[in-house]
C-alpha cells in the first residue's frame, strides 16, 4: 500500500501513500493531530481500494487489495479507539467497555462468568450509591421549607427539579437491571437440585461422596477435620491429616478430595475411603529400617499429585476471594458513582461557557478567581448542592479535578465550537446549492489569513450566511487560492459539485 498512488482527499493531488504524511505537514496546517491524519489516510486508502475493485486485476493484485483492506480496517479501529478515549477524558473518567463474556485461555468459563457477574453487581451498586447521594441532597429540601426567605413557588420548583433528576436516575437503573436480566440465561431447576442444596455437607472424612465445585470450596475453606486427640497430637507435624470419630481412623485431606482425576494414579483406599487405624505403625517403624505408613504415603506420587491439585484449587479459590473482597468492590462501586457524578457536573461548566459565549463575555480574568467563568460557577453552586459538594470536596478525587482551570475552559469552548460548526455544515449539506465568499487579511503575526464564508438557501427559502474557516494562505496566486478553497471544502466534507 505504501508504494501505491492515491489522491489527497483535500488537494486532490496524486502522490505516493508513503509520502502522504510529509505532504500533510507541508501543505495542510489543519491536519495537526494524529486523529485528523488517520481519518485522511483512511479516506485515501478507501479511495484506492474502490478503484482497485472497479478495475479487473490478477490474483496478485487481489491479494494486495485484501491486504490494504485489512490495513484500512486496522486504521479505522485505532482511530475509533483514540476518539473514544479523548471524548471520555472530558469527564475525567475513561469509561469501561460494555459487559462482555470472553473466556480467557488461562481461566475456566465458570471463573469468567463469576467475574462478569461481580462486575455487573458493582456497576448496579455504584448506581445505587449515586441515587442515595441524590437522596441526601433531596433531604435538604426539608430545611429549605422552613426558610422564610424562600417563596412557595421557588420551593416547589426546586423540589420538582430535584425529584425529576432522581426519577431519571432510578429509571436508568431499572432499565439496566431489566436489560441484564434479559441477558442472563435461564437455568431449569429440578426437585433433585433443590433437595441437593438442602442437604448439609458432612465434614467427617469417613463419608464417601463425589463433591461438586461448591462443596469443594466449602470443604477447602473449612480445612481438614481435626478433632482434638490427646493421645496422638499429630496435626502440627502433619497439617493435612484428618480424623474420623465414626471409624476411629485417620485420612489424608488432599487425597480424599483431589486424589481422583485425570492424569493421576489410583489413590490408596487406606488414606481415602477406609482410613488407617494401625496407630503403632503410623509413625513408628514397620520393621527394621522401614519408615511409618504416613511417611511412605507423603513420599508417594499419588499424594504429590493430590497435593498439587489441592494447591492449585486453593490458589483459584483465593482469587475468587480476592474478587469478592469488600474493599475492592467498594472501590469499584465508588468509581462508577464518581463517573455518574462527573457526567452530571460536567454539564454545568459547559453551560456556563455557552452562556458567556452567547452574551459575548470573556471567560478569563486577571486571576482564576476573578474570571467570569469562575464566579458564575460559584454563583450556581450556591443553589446546587451537588455542584457545591463537588467544588468543596475535590481533595478526594484524583488530581483534584474541578474543571475550573483555563485548560478546561478552552476545551469547553473548543467543544462548543465544534458543535456549532457541525450544525452549520449539516444545514449547508441539506441545501441544493451554495456560494463561497473569501477574503484575506494580515494578522498580528504578519500572516495572511483567508476567511471563508458560505451563503446558502435554507429549507424556508431564506438566504443565510455562515463563517466556516479562517486559515493561513501560503500562495496568493489563482491556483493557490483555488487549491486552498478546495482543501477547506474537502476538509469540511462539502460537495464541491454543487
Amino acid at each position: 500500500m505504501s508504494s501505491a498512488f492515491g489522491k489527497c482527499p483535500l488537494y486532490l493531488k496524486v502522490l505516493l501513500v508513503k509520502n502522504f504524511k510529509r505532504h500533510c505537514e507541508h501543505c495542510h496546517d489543519s491536519v495537526n493531530t494524529k486523529e485528523k491524519y488517520g481519518k485522511l489516510l483512511l479516506k485515501m486508502e478507501q479511495t484506492i481500494n474502490s478503484q482497485h475493485q472497479h478495475t479487473p486485476t490478477s490474483s496478485k493484485s487481489t491479494s494486495s487489495n485484501e491486504s490494504s483492506t485489512m490495513i484500512s480496517n486496522k486504521t479505522s479501529a485505532t482511530i475509533s479507539n483514540e476518539t473514544n478515549i479523548e471524548s471520555s477524558a472530558v469527564y475525567g473518567y475513561v469509561s469501561s467497555p460494555d459487559f462482555t463474556l470472553i473466556p480467557d485461555d488461562n481461566k475456566s468459563l465458570d471463573n469468567v462468568q463469576f467475574q462478569h457477574f461481580v462486575e455487573i453487581k458493582n456497576h448496579i451498586c455504584g448506581d445505587i450509591k449515586y441515587i442515595l447521594k441524590q437522596t441526601e441532597f433531596a433531604s435538604k429540601l426539608v430545611e429549605l421549607a422552613f426558610d422564610e426567605t424562600v417563596s412557595v413557588k421557588n420551593f416547589l420548583v426546586e423540589t420538582t427539579s430535584t425529584f425529576n433528576k432522581l426519577k431519571e436516575s432510578i429509571n436508568d437503573l431499572l432499565i439496566l437491571c431489566n436489560k441484564t436480566l434479559e441477558n442472563i440465561p435461564s437455568t431449569p431447576t429440578t426437585v433433585d437440585k433443590i433437595q441437593s442444596t438442602e442437604k448439609p455437607i458432612s465434614h467427617d472424612p469417613s463419608i464417601i461422596k463425589v463433591f461438586d465445585e461448591n462443596e469443594l470450596h466449602y470443604l477447602v475453606n473449612q480445612g481438614p477435620y481435626q478433632p482434638l486427640l490427646s493421645q496422638y497430637p499429630w496435626y502440627k507435624e502433619f497439617p493435612l491429616i484428618e480424623y474420623s470419630p465414626i471409624t476411629d481412623s485417620i485420612y489424608c485431606f488432599c487425597c480424599r478430595l483431589f486424589g481422583r482425576g485425570p492424569g493421576g494414579a489410583q489413590p490408596e483406599n487406606t488414606w481415602v475411603s477406609t482410613g488407617t487405624k494401625m496407630w503403632n505403625k503410623v509413625k513408628g517403624s514397620q520393621g527394621t529400617g522401614k519408615k511409618g505408613k504416613i511417611y511412605i504415603h507423603i513420599a508417594s506420587e499419588t499424594h504429590k499429585y493430590s497435593l498439587k491439585r489441592y494447591m492449585t484449587f486453593r490458589e483459584r479459590k483465593n482469587n475468587v476471594d480476592y474478587m469478592l473482597d469488600k474493599d475492592l468492590q467498594q472501590q469499584e462501586q465508588q468509581k462508577i458513582e464518581q463517573k455518574k457524578t462527573n457526567e452530571q457536573i460536567i454539564k454545568i461548566p459547559i453551560d456556563c461557557s455557552r452562556f458567556l459565549a452567547r452574551q459575548r463575555l470573556g471567560s478569563c480574568g486577571h486571576t482564576d478567581e476573578d474570571s467570569n467563568f469562575y464566579q458564575l460557577v460559584n454563583l450556581l453552586s450556591r443553589y446546587n448542592p451537588t455542584l457545591d459538594d463537588w467544588i468543596n470536596n475535590n481533595n478526594t478525587r484524583p488530581f483534584k479535578i474541578t474543571y475550573m482551570s483555563k485548560d478546561s475552559q478552552n476545551e469547553f469552548i473548543q467543544l462548543l465550537g465544534e458543535c456549532v460548526q457541525e450544525k452549520n455544515l449539516r444545514e449547508i449539506r441539506q441545501a441544493a446549492y451554495y456560494s463561497i465568499m473569501a477574503d484575506s487579511s494580515i494578522d498580528s503575526d504578519r500572516k495572511d489569513m483567508l476567511s471563508v464564508y458560505i451563503r446558502f438557501v435554507n429549507e424556508q427559502g431564506e438566504p443565510e450566511e455562515r463563517f466556516v474557516s479562517i486559515k493561513e494562505v501560503h500562495s496568493k496566486t489563482g491556483d493557490g487560492i483555488a487549491n486552498h478553497l478546495l482543501e477547506v471544502l474537502n476538509e469540511l466534507e462539502l460537495d464541491t459539485k454543487k
